[in-house]
């Protein structure tokens, strides 16, 4: 089933002239040690379970398959990342909304992480400082600390949100 649907996403991005799909990167997680307090689970027990590094590698052929090219990105925080800068665990309190404690932004959580995600492979900046490029001009993250992600997402976005005043 997740097959079919990833096709059939791919499908429709073709349909829209969507030449690029940009992802978290499912690897990374699977390296997560840390317990979820809330769910008492282990993300890399998680992700072995689910064997979410053999459907990345189903999603990039695919996407490859279709003519597209597909990016991956850092996960990390891209649930709590407002644009103006803030992240914090607290923007996220309900599954459904994100909303900033900072600026008081209120979207769909779910269309604000996709945002996110997005914006880390199309901004510049962003890609030049999270990810490095491979030779199907695609691109996978650069293996950095959590701190540093956290720091760049949040040098990049005060920045743009002071331009944008």
């Amino acid at each position: 089933m997740i097959i079919e649907k990833v096709v059939h996403f791919v499908k429709q991005s073709k349909k829209f002239n969507y030449n690029h799909i940009i992802l978290e990167d499912l690897e990374l997680i699977g390296s997560f040690r840390a317990k979820n307090k809330e769910f008492n689970t282990n993300y890399g027990r998680l992700s072995k379970i689910l064997n979410l590094t053999s459907l990345k590698h189903k999603i990039i052929s695919i996407v490859h398959k279709h003519g597209l090219n597909v990016s991956f990105v850092q996960p990390d925080y891209s649930s709590q990342n407002c644009v103006c800068g803030s992240i914090k665990r607290a923007n996220r309190i309900i599954q459904e909304n994100f909303k900033c404690v900072d600026c008081n932004f209120i979207q769909n959580a779910d269309e604000h992480s996709a945002y996110m995600i997005k914006d880390r492979g199309v901004s510049a900046v962003l890609s030049f400082e999270l990810l490095v490029i491979n030779e199907f001009n695609e691109f996978r993250p650069k293996k950095l600390k959590q701190v540093i992600i956290k720091q760049k997402l949040e040098q990049h976005y005060s920045k743009v949100n002071k331009l944008s005043f």
